[in-house]
């Protein structure tokens, strides 16, 4: 039978330690240890680790997949590191929930639906255009759009040197207040705000309420609840996805 070979920043980052990259930049550092012996190569055959160690900290084996959703609340960035005196995404995850990556981030502003998974594969996966997950938004704007821009829009449109692909967008009005309706498969860095404000529009509030097949629930802001382990697995089916799993 032909060994498994795997890159040790991968296994490195699927502990959810850090990135890739910076799973390398440790590796170069001699920072990284398996089976008690600092490592200078970039592979291994899986089964020869028994143990690994970053920066002396061995590392615990995550139980499998795991998915929490969160109603983002707005003003917080989705990062996991200080960015000056503003307010992480981790600073309200609670502690007890370690080691998971975010899905398709939110913007400082933006609200709702926030994946964190234990599972950087999944997250991969779903963040990838080219596999097409749908992402749905209710976004409130100061005033009318005309049908024929939003038309235009829904064709794909080049906006300066970013060309945003074909999109779902519905008008509608409750109470006084003017919404969209947004449904997208590519998720480019601020796609809606830039958008809007081609159209010589102002986002009062961006909510996201769906990502594939997880949408958010009637979730308190701030609340976050895991994905029960049947559910999440009818829902990786329904993506038609083979999870990843490099801990066994």
């Amino acid at each position: 039978m032909r060994k498994k070979v795997i890159r040790i920043s991968k296994l490195i980052s699927h502990y959810g330690v850090c990135s890739r990259r910076e799973a390398e930049k440790l590796i170069n550092s001699g920072k990284v240890k398996i089976n008690g012996k600092v490592m200078r190569c970039y592979t291994i055959n899986h089964d020869q680790i028994e143990n690994i160690e970053v920066e002396n900290k061995k590392l615990i084996k995550p139980l499998g997949t795991r998915v929490w959703i969160m109603n983002k609340p707005p003003g917080y960035i989705c990062s996991n590191r200080k960015q000056g005196s503003k307010k992480i995404i981790f600073d309200i995850i609670p502690p007890d929930i370690q080691r998971v990556v975010l899905v398709g981030r939110l913007d400082m502003y933006s609200e709702g639906l926030l994946l964190l998974t234990s599972n950087p594969s999944l997250s991969s996966y779903l963040e990838n255009p080219k596999n097409k997950i749908s992402r749905k938004y209710i976004v409130e704007i100061n005033e009318t759009i005309s049908e024929e821009m939003i038309k235009k829009i829904s064709s794909g449109i080049l906006i300066k040197d970013d060309y945003y692909n074909k999109m779902k967008i519905k008008m509608f009005k409750k109470l006084q207040k003017v919404f969209l309706q947004i449904e997208l498969k590519e998720g480019k860095n601020r796609e809606i705000r830039n958008i809007v404000k081609f159209c010589g529009k102002k986002i009062k509030t961006l909510k996201r309420t769906s990502f594939g097949p997880f949408s958010l629930s009637n979730q308190k802001v701030g609340e976050i609840k895991e994905v029960s382990n049947p559910i999440l697995q009818i829902k990786i089916k329904q993506l038609g996805l083979r999870v990843e799993d490099y801990f066994r």
